[in-house]
């Protein structure tokens, strides 16, 4: 079976994300076999912003890496 983890900073779940894979990894389970996706809210698109978020993400998350960040409801309207 596949490891795909889905959060989004809108969730609120990053922290226990982490933790899981944490404890995951603890449990003999290799960190390339997790795959970690998270979301990028409309506020924050942008190269820059979202350059000076995703370390966020990062240390919430307590990983090196996340495998893909997708854009939140994508839109062109101001929220």
């Amino acid at each position: 079976g596949g490891r795909h983890i889905d959060g989004a900073h809108l969730y609120l779940n990053h922290r226990a994300i982490g933790l899981g894979i944490q404890d995951a990894m603890a449990r003999g389970v290799k960190r390339d076999e997790i795959f970690v996706t998270t979301k990028i809210f409309p506020s924050h698109y942008g190269y820059n912003v979202t350059m000076a978020t995703v370390p966020t993400y990062l240390e919430e998350l307590g990983l090196d890496y996340i495998d893909l960040v997708l854009m939140h409801f994508p839109t062109s309207l101001p929220l």
